[in-house]
């Protein structure tokens, strides 16, 4: 805010650095200029005192020098103005996908839609989406082209597994994959910290999600396109358009980004939580054994017996013990050349039986992990379907145990 002592003028920058200062109070309106363009109109709301006009007057001088200097140099003001502009991060530009101003994609078709991943300040990431012409259960929509950009992909290669893949094209993509991490390298507007903003390597991070009844997936064409696949699961449930089925996000840590895309998907879903913010269970806390490296299918009472003896001989006495995929009561149809297993019944296969006493069953191994080893959990392994093909029972077991099967 400027005071002056004289009736409101046009002051000029020089007549303003010359002013000489009287003691007098300010309560007029002053428009300051250069060249006839007004420059700053000052109103302030209350007199001002003498004691605070020369520390103004100083910080006026500097501001209109600088003012003065950058109305000279049109250039200069040119690029200060693109340095306080505040642009998206992730943006779709000319039909590019652009991250901190390094292209990641190329040909963006005009059916791929974004939305903003943040409401305030800097936008660092990105919702992606896509319209179709017409309802279907299942849509590909291209995102453009990826070349020479090195990435890391996580990818199901079965219905319940994922392994990871690098490379850096598009046709190497696997289909399937629920995670992709690129890395770039040059072209960032955006400084390190170690100042060489040119090799400063950044990491963009691909989350596919579910969208209603939809859920995404990211692959690979033979044009090297990396593509964004929607598919209901459902012949009978379509839709044409999409808004939040891919997010975006970079940085240049790749765990932080990593953290932060994740932490960006969870505010928008609201359907999990972190891990930071989930109870730790207690076996977090002790030494434990999984079965499976050891005897994978072939695990056996015995086996986990000897497992436990060894572990307690070497000084590594375990706490809990995870017996893993082997123990349950499992089959397959006679008609399948490799038949997918169904769990057959509910109680442990003959190996966790007792011999002298069969209906004690597992419990045995329980009891003797626990008092003889000094356990403190016995875990065992089953899967979220009974077993990987699912249940399939014999009427009168599933009596037997008051089970009845639901069918969609």
């Amino acid at each position: 805010m400027m005071a002056s002592c004289y009736s409101p003028k046009l002051l000029n920058i020089n007549s303003i650095a010359n002013m000489r200062w009287k003691p007098r109070t300010y309560n007029h309106t002053t428009l300051l200029s250069h060249s006839g363009s007004p420059l700053l109109l000052l109103r302030p709301s209350k007199s001002i005192p003498f004691s605070d006009f020369e520390e103004i007057a100083r910080d006026l001088v500097s501001t209109f020098t600088l003012l003065r200097s950058e109305v000279e140099n049109p250039e200069r003001q040119k690029r200060r103005e693109k340095e306080m502009t505040i642009t998206p991060t992730i943006r779709i530009a000319d039909r590019k996908l652009v991250v901190k101003d390094r292209t990641i994609l190329t040909g963006v078709p005009d059916n791929v839609i974004t939305t903003t991943g943040s409401t305030t300040g800097p936008v660092g990431g990105m919702f992606v989406g896509a319209v179709f012409d017409e309802e279907k259960s299942q849509h590909v929509v291209p995102l453009g082209s990826l070349k020479d950009v090195r990435f890391m992909a996580c990818f199901r290669f079965k219905l319940w597994w994922m392994a990871q893949k690098m490379g850096d094209k598009g046709s190497e993509i696997p289909l399937e994959t629920q995670f992709l991490l690129l890395e770039t390298k040059d072209g960032s507007h955006i400084e390190s910290d170690g100042g060489d903003e040119g090799n400063q390597v950044i990491y963009t991070v691909f989350l596919p999600l579910i969208e209603g009844p939809f859920r995404t997936c990211l692959q690979g064409n033979v044009q090297d396109q990396l593509e964004l696949c929607f598919d209901s699961g459902d012949s009978e449930i379509k839709t044409s358009s999409f808004n939040h089925s891919l997010y975006i996000s970079s940085g240049s840590d790749p765990f932080n980004t990593i953290s932060q895309a994740i932490t960006a998907v969870k505010l928008h879903l609201k359907t999990f939580k972190q891990r930071h913010e989930k109870k730790l269970p207690p076996i977090v806390d002790y030494f434990g054994w999984c079965t499976w490296d050891a005897f994978y299918q072939e695990v056996t009472q015995e086996g986990v017996e000897a497992g436990l003896e060894s572990l307690k001989a070497v000084g590594c006495p375990p706490k809990f013990v995870i017996i893993d995929d082997g123990w349950q009561l499992v089959g397959g149809d006679k008609n399948e050349q490799r038949p997918l297993l169904r769990l057959t019944g509910i109680k442990e296969n003959p190996k966790f039986q007792k011999k002298d006493d069969p209906t004690v069953g597992i419990k045995n191994i329980v009891n003797i992990a626990k008092n003889k080893h000094g356990l403190k959990y016995v875990y065992v392994w089953h899967a979220i379907t009974g077993y990987w093909g699912g249940i399939t029972m014999k009427e009168s077991e599933r009596r037997r145990q008051n089970f009845y099967l639901i069918h969609p």
